[in-house]
């Protein structure tokens, strides 16, 4: 999450702690597609919509 955001490593924490959260809003369908690969091969759920 915050090689994704760009967050610090508490703000990524917070992010993290509240899910289910957005972590990146308004992106391309292929960058929303590697964005999903990255969270699930770190053992995350996701959903894009």
């Amino acid at each position: 999450v915050q090689a994704i955001t760009g967050l610090g490593l508490m703000d990524a924490k917070k992010l993290v702690d509240k899910a289910p959260v957005a972590i990146k809003e308004k992106v391309s369908p292929a960058e929303g597609e590697e964005i999903k690969k990255q969270l699930e091969a770190a053992g995350a759920e996701v959903e894009v919509k």
